[in-house]
């Protein structure tokens, strides 16, 4: 083309002939067509490629216009033009930071990790820092033999393969922001491809400034935004200012680019943590939030940011918390340890007095800009004027809702006079509410002399119920309360000496430093107190004040109201309850005669519900052993059953208790299973069961112990005298059901024993008339049969007689005659055989029916048990296939050697076993037909051993089996499963 050789077509061929020119002029024809289509293959591939690139740039523009506010898609588009473009293996943007580093902003390909490894690097110590620096695209044709290549750079493509790179710079008013890099296997970049790339590297530059100016303006609004939601936050939440602080926290990390945000509170003497917020995404930080919390509240220290801005009541700003030698507080250790290295505090200040601060913190090194100080400081008058607010509307509602939170609870009162929780519940809900504590408890002094916990709340385990042991008064926290009989303010529990020791130790354990003890007074008697704490653990609260001593002596009169008509109208309905009770167990007893299980069933559940108890046993005692015949309540597997199952039938004497009130006859009580003198076998079964007091009524008849209830309670106590009293009556009741019972039994058995006689009577009658009938219908039979037999005998005579007389005839005849003659004869005599065989066999059964008619039995005779067994077993199976010839059966047959004879009655033994074998020959035979198993193959096995004292016979079959409702039956005369 143009006089340049662009390549050649060759001809070859196998005969030696020189080509000729018209060959010659064709084949030089093909050449010029050849060079045709290369040159329009160029120009179309130039056409495709600038297309390509034209392309690439307006899709570049395109995700800039789409994407004004996020620089990374636009990145991520540029490379992936430039993969596409350039056949590039590794492409990368780096950015340089605030600090001159190099950052990777995006990057394809398979070495991702190993470069991200080496970033951040400074500027001027990388390739790509070269060409920001000097402002051009930097091109390093040949990485491998070329000159004035890094040696990072050729190292590194030796290893990956590499053959060329670029580095095009990202140039915003002169000064050099980033760069793109692009490298490949496949040889030098193109001028045209070099100046492309740099059309790349401005286009990220459009987007890197698009979204820096789309982001300001965003930032300057979202401050104002937030400005205005904290202020519709103090407007709507007068009476709260956690709101405030926590709308400040959120807000302020976010618009100071910071990764967290704590707000404090000051007392003047300590510094609290009130509110915090989180941005960073690292899950260690849950365990920083956690180490930060456990510091506070503290005072206030210079060694911190926080401390300072408190105690000057200015501005702190540490660009480098890593190299500011001025603090090294915990706080401040522990953000540093987290990798955060630039704070702010900005305080709240009240007529030039610090009363919190809120501070911010960064990941990265540097000043915070001058708007976000003055955000922050914007954020810290709003906090003081919420605060002020708060104060100011809290005073005049405090008022209010004391006034509120006394009528509540005499609405209380009203609606519940029958029980006093749901009072004590409303009580402490208003104290927590109206007096600031975090312990609270309604504490009374029952009959047993011992304080018991009604209600609680708090997060202390001694103040919850379940877990507070009550305790004599002496012992508890009341008990300075209850013998001055006015209330106890206790403004220090470490260091005030008239503080009893048990308030001391809990104050030791849980931190408590003040707290208040109001007694709670009926007719001069205390029955109980009130008891409110505050901790230290919580906050550092001041001591009570006389208005909250006032309210809180308000309430306890109004719990003493609640308890007094609680009780007044508890003991009227409890008696009540328990005329009921012993009512409706006698009518259990009269409408069960003869089963006492229901009224044992309903004495356990009324004791359980009349006496509060936690379990319930009822006992029976036989004299020797006593058993568990029923159970109400206690924990899960504590039923009858299962008790029985656990205890067994023990003896009195074997259980310390309560086997003494069965062996004295005599009322026990345990009145606390953790008192002195209780044997430890008690402790450790009331341990187990999970009870504290327990009773144990016996039940005599005649003055004779003939059972026991016991009832036992999760909380220690006696058992008041109109329990016990009670407990005796269902005692006396269980006697009059057990005799009920007893006596309706006998009766009832007597009555059974006469009708089975008089079925008796009837059945022998009946048996007595068919056997009448049988040896009737046997002396019938017996008659033939004689002739049967003797005839077949006489005939097998006359037989042999003929034989002999008509031999010299038989003689003469030929031989085939005779043959047919004799074997006649021998036919007619084997039948005759049969026949007498069989005679004397039905004889036998005539003899059989003949004693059977009697009421005896056949002869005893001396035969081989193993021989009857095989013969029975042939003749059933004989009879069952005459009877269907489809049927067969695998006979299996395990007899034992043959020991010495046995004495049976042969025609008996031999009816069971054919029983026995058609019953197992049908019931294999009903499943084979059945056909609901493919393969099935009826089998019935026979099997004899020789015992010594007897000789025990097996017979299995794989039918289908004796249903439980048929086994109860096999015994009763004429009853059969076959059909009729």
């Amino acid at each position: 083309k143009d006089g340049r050789l662009l390549g050649a077509i060759q001809v070859y061929r196998t005969e030696v002939r020189a080509f000729s020119e018209a060959e010659v002029t064709l084949v030089r024809s093909f050449a010029d067509q050849a060079v045709i289509a290369m040159e329009n293959a160029r120009l179309i591939t130039e056409t495709q490629e600038a297309l390509e690139q034209q392309r690439a740039s307006a899709d570049i523009l395109s995700v800039i216009s789409n994407s004004v506010a996020d620089t990374q898609p636009v990145f991520d588009k540029i490379l992936e033009s430039c993969k596409n473009l350039f056949d590039g293996d590794e492409l990368d943007v780096l950015l340089v930071d605030e600090q001159g580093q190099l950052n990777i902003a995006a990057y394809i390909g398979e070495s991702h990790d190993a470069v991200a490894a080496t970033f951040p690097a400074p500027v001027e110590r990388t390739p790509a820092g070269r060409a920001i620096r000097e402002r051009r695209v930097m091109h390093w044709p040949d990485l491998v033999n070329g000159e004035d290549v890094p040696g990072v750079l050729r190292k590194m493509a030796k290893l990956a393969g590499y053959r060329s790179m670029v580095f095009a710079p990202m140039l915003w008013e002169g000064r050099g922001i980033g760069a793109i890099g692009v490298a490949r296997s496949t040889g030098p970049f193109k001028p045209k491809e070099l100046s492309l790339l740099q059309t790349f590297a401005d286009q990220a530059v459009i987007a890197i400034q698009n979204a820096r100016l789309f982001n300001e303006t965003k930032e300057a609004l979202e401050r104002q935004t937030a400005t205005a939601e904290i202020l519709s936050v103090i407007s709507s939440s007068p009476t709260d200012v956690q709101p405030v602080f926590d709308a400040i926290v959120r807000s302020a990390a976010p618009l100071c680019n910071g990764l967290h945000a704590v707000f404090y509170r000051y007392d003047g003497a300590l510094q609290h943590l009130v509110a915090n917020n989180n941005n960073d995404d690292d899950e260690k930080f849950a365990e920083t939030i956690a180490a930060l919390h456990a510091l506070y509240p503290l005072a206030p220290q210079r060694s911190t940011a926080t401390g300072t801005a408190l105690l000057d009541g200015a501005v702190v700003h540490v660009p480098d918390m890593q190299g500011d030698p001025r603090f090294s507080g915990a706080g401040h250790s522990i953000a540093v340890a987290n990798g955060y290295r630039s704070s702010l505090a900005v305080p709240l200040l009240k007529e030039g007095r610090a009363i919190g601060v809120i501070y911010v913190v960064r990941r990265a090194a540097g000043r915070f800009a001058p708007e976000h100080i003055a955000l922050l400081e914007s954020f810290a008058n709003q906090a003081v004027i919420a605060i002020e607010n708060a104060r100011l509307f809290n005073e005049t509602k405090e008022a209010l809702e004391r006034q509120t939170a006394m009528a509540e609870v005499l609405e209380v009162i009203s609606n519940s006079v029958e029980d006093t929780q749901p009072v004590f519940e409303k009580i402490l809900e208003s104290c927590q509410r109206l007096i600031e504590c975090t312990d609270l408890a309604v504490l009374t002094i029952e009959a047993d002399a011992l304080v018991h916990v009604r209600a609680a709340r708090g997060p202390h385990a001694w103040l919850t119920i379940e877990k507070y042991r009550p305790v004599p008064v002496g012992q508890s926290v009341i008990a300075r309360a209850v013998e001055e009989g006015e209330t106890v303010h206790i403004r220090d529990s470490l260091e005030d000496d008239n503080v009893p020791e048990v308030n001391r130790r809990l104050a030791a354990r849980f931190g408590n430093l003040s707290c208040l003890i109001t007694p709670l007074i009926w007719r001069g008697r205390c029955i109980g107190a009130m008891h409110v704490a505050r901790s230290l653990k919580e906050r550092n609260w001041p001591s009570f004040t006389d208005k909250d001593i006032s309210l809180l002596k308000a309430f306890a009169d109004q719990a003493v109201i609640a308890m007094e008509n609680a009780r007044l109208i508890a003991e009227t309905r409890e008696a009540l309850e328990q005329q009921t009770a012993t009512a409706g167990i006698l009518q259990v007893i009269s409408s069960s005669p003869t089963d006492a299980q229901p009224v044992f069933d309903a004495i356990a559940e009324s004791a359980m519900r009349l006496l509060n108890g936690w379990s319930v046993l009822v006992w029976r005692y036989d004299g020797e052993r006593m058993r568990v015949i029923a159970s109400h309540g206690g924990m899960p597997g504590t039923d009858a059953a299962s008790v029985h199952a656990a205890l067994g039938e023990p003896r009195p004497e074997d259980l310390a208790y309560p086997g003494d009130a069965i062996l004295k006859s005599v009322i026990l009580q345990i009145v606390d299973v953790e008192a002195a003198g209780v044997p430890e076998s008690v402790r450790e079964v009331a341990h187990a069961r999970g009870w504290r007091a327990n009773i144990a009524v016996p039940m005599l008849r005649d003055g004779a112990p003939i059972g026991l209830i016991t009832v036992s309670r999760k909380v220690p106590g006696a058992f008041a005298e109109r329990e016990v009293k009670l407990l005796q009556t269902f005692a006396a009741q269980t006697v009059i059901a057990i005799d009920n019972v007893r006596l309706f039994t006998e009766l009832r058995d007597s009555l059974e024993g006469l009708k089975a006689a008089q079925a008796n009577l009837i059945q022998s009658e009946k048996m007595a008339s068919l056997g009448q009938l049988t040896a009737g219908i046997a002396h019938e039979i017996k008659n033939p049969l004689n002739f049967v037999n003797n005839f077949a005998g006489l005939s097998v005579e006359l037989l042999a007689g003929i034989r002999e007389v008509a031999a010299p005839a038989f003689a003469q005849l030929d031989e085939d005659k005779r043959a047919e003659i004799d074997e006649t004869m021998a036919l007619i005599t084997g039948n005759l055989e049969k026949i007498a065989e069989h005679g004397k066999r039905a004889d036998g059964i005539v003899k059989s029916m003949l004693s059977h008619s009697r009421g005896g039995t056949g002869e005893w005779q001396a035969v081989d048990i193993n021989a009857l067994v095989e013969e029975a077993l042939n003749l059933a199976y004989h009879g069952a296939r005459a009877q269907d010839k489809s049927f067969n059966i695998t006979l299996e047959r395990d007899l034992a050697p043959a020991s010495k004879p046995i004495e049976v009655v042969p025609q008996d033994v031999t009816r069971v076993f054919l029983n026995l074998f058609g019953n197992g020959f049908y019931a294999a035979n009903k499943r084979r037909v059945a056909g609901t198993e493919a393969g099935f193959r009826p089998m019935l096995r026979v099997s004899t051993r020789d015992l010594g004292e007897m000789v025990e016979i097996k017979v299995r079959d794989n039918g289908t089996g004796i249903p439980d409702e048929v086994r109860a039956k096999l015994f009763q005369p004429f009853f059969t499963t076959k059909p009729t």
